[in-house]
């Protein structure tokens, strides 16, 4: 069906062609695309689906080339092969070579060359997200937000690579302007499209979604993935427990999502509780979020004994009409659709409150800020150089998310199907109630407050669920203190008054605890801990 060959009457294939034969940096042929989007809504929602589908994903090459490969890694040639379009060159798409070693071009200050040395004497100005949004969009905040309480940089560094990422945003930009002078919001257009609905073929979906994009297929990357690999791991689950029903449980006994439990030792149960999310008005014509699941240990896996959605209560899994909706005609009813509102609401909460929360708005922009700004006059500081793999780029994610909201209101399917001012009104509401405290996210923490200890420290006996998430999490938190060890007992010999007396990190610091609310409020609130994370290193051979 997705044969771009039946759309259009045999038109489409040649347009297309037309359309992207010169696959470059500077391509703007917006009004062209915009005609046979409109050529392919008139005739008739399913060759509307299909034809937006393959014209996104064509364009999504342009976007990737110019956003995801950066200097000092190896940039491939001519990668992105595109049915029906020109082969792309990503080297067009960046200001510096690819075919050369970087360090004939990047200065050698650390033994990797992936992040080039800063510029002396260079800042990049710490300031509140509410005065950059309000410097940069035409968007009206109220006098006090969040945002007056999250920082980042005013500006991203010369040194960093932004000529691709500021190319992308102009491309969009120009798609936008073209779209409302035919007196079209993209988004809109996007949101009010809910037909036609396809059957639930996850091999069908994938290729569907796929067509057009030709970096890699939709199975390539195995983390941080978009595309269908996510599915590829709940099949083997599936087949490892042998369950083609509690997809939920299945998830929450093995992935990322297990973060959101908690355990109530009294009734042995686990529990997701995301009734918070049941206040909140979603997109029009999607499903309200919100509700809750409880969970039993079964077999060494967590296995679903109850949902509550919208009111309603589920503790048997055998509806027949349920059953037959979903396999007959892809529809889900009863207990089956409010798993999967669940699963919406969970990606929702991850997304949103976790990930762009967490990291984007509150950690990695002020820690990337702060560090460029207290150490602009010496560079080659050792803290400075341990810190640069973990705020390279940081601001400049965080400007393009800005960007997307304010801009392109693209958080709207990218984060959670709610309004951007419901998402904002989200965090808001969140970061007043229930401020993020950095001590929590110590993994050792952060399972006490859960009481969920016992399924991570390997004191479970031999046949109960183990919390995998939180036990690679907890692996990788130890790597990365021993190495801050190693680094500092290098440079300071583990003394204490060593690291006191350096007045380049107390300045830093300072600045740090100002800029970060979530480290102030682990200064005001956990002293015991962070005393004990900031002790200096001992003294051992790095």
């Amino acid at each position: 069906a997705a044969d771009p060959s039946v759309l259009l009457g045999g038109q489409f294939a040649g347009a297309v062609h037309t359309l992207f034969q010169a696959m470059q940096p500077g391509w703007g042929s917006w009004e062209e695309l915009l005609e046979i989007v409109n050529r392919l809504s008139a005739a008739g929602p399913e060759q509307s689906a299909l034809g937006v589908a393959r014209l996104t994903g064509i364009v999504s090459n342009l976007l990737f080339a110019a956003t995801n490969f950066v200097q000092g890694f190896t940039m491939p040639h001519d990668v992105a092969t595109v049915p029906g379009s020109a082969n792309m060159s990503v080297r067009d798409f960046h200001s510096r070579p690819s075919n050369v070693d970087c360090r004939d071009y990047v200065y050698k200050w650390m033994t990797f060359c992936m992040w080039p040395e800063p510029k002396t004497g260079e800042k990049m100005g710490v300031t509140s997200m509410q005065d950059f949004i309000k410097d940069t969009y035409s968007v009206r905040l109220p006098a006090h937000t969040f945002f007056e309480t999250v920082y980042m940089g005013s500006r991203v560094p010369s040194w960093e690579d932004n000529e691709g990422v500021e190319g992308a945003f102009a491309m969009l930009r120009a798609g936008l302007k073209a779209a409302w002078a035919r007196g079209v919001d993209p988004v809109l257009a996007v949101r009010k499209q809910l037909q036609p609905r396809f059957a639930f073929d996850t091999e069908g979906l994938a290729s569907f979604m796929h067509q057009g994009f030709g970096f890699f297929g939709p199975r390539e990357v195995k983390y941080a993935s978009n595309g269908a690999n996510g599915a590829s791991v709940v099949e083997r689950l599936i087949g490892k427990y042998n369950d083609r029903k509690d997809v939920l449980g299945l998830l929450m006994s093995e992935s990322a999502l297990s973060m959101h439990l908690t355990y109530n030792a009294k009734q042995k149960l686990f529990i997701l509780d995301l009734t918070d999310f049941s206040k909140l008005k979603p997109l029009p014509g999607y499903a309200p979020l919100g509700g809750r699941a409880l969970f039993a240990e079964m077999h060494g896996r967590l296995a679903t004994v109850e949902l509550e959605y919208a009111g309603q209560k589920y503790q048997q899994f055998d509806d027949e009409q349920a059953e037959q909706a979903y396999a007959q005609w892809s529809e889900l009813r009863g207990w089956r659709f409010a798993e999967k509102a669940l699963i919406a609401s969970l990606l929702a909460k991850t997304q949103l409150l976790t990930h762009v929360r967490t990291i984007h708005l509150e950690l990695a922009p002020a820690l990337q800020a702060v560090t460029v700004d207290a150490f602009a006059d010496e560079p080659q500081h050792p803290l400075r150089r341990l810190l640069e793999p973990f705020i390279s780029r940081n601001v400049q994610a965080t400007m393009s998310n800005l960007n997307l909201w304010f801009e392109f209101r693209a958080g709207e399917f990218g984060l959670a199907p709610m309004s951007i001012e419901e998402q904002l009104g989200l965090l808001h509401a969140t970061m007043e109630s229930s401020p993020l405290n950095l001590a929590d996210l110590d993994m050792a923490r952060f399972a006490e407050v859960r009481s969920m200890q016992e399924f991570s420290d390997g004191t479970a006996r031999p046949g109960r669920w183990v919390w995998k998430w939180h036990q690679r999490a907890s692996k990788v938190q130890q790597r990365m203190e021993e190495l801050v060890d190693c680094w500092l007992g290098k440079y300071y010999h583990g003394d204490d008054a060593a690291l006191a007396r350096d007045g380049k990190v107390a300045d830093w610091w300072a600045s740090l605890v100002r800029h970060m609310p979530a480290l102030r409020v682990a200064d005001g609130l956990s002293q015991d801990w962070l005393q004990a994370s900031t002790a200096a290193a001992p003294s051992a051979p790095a």
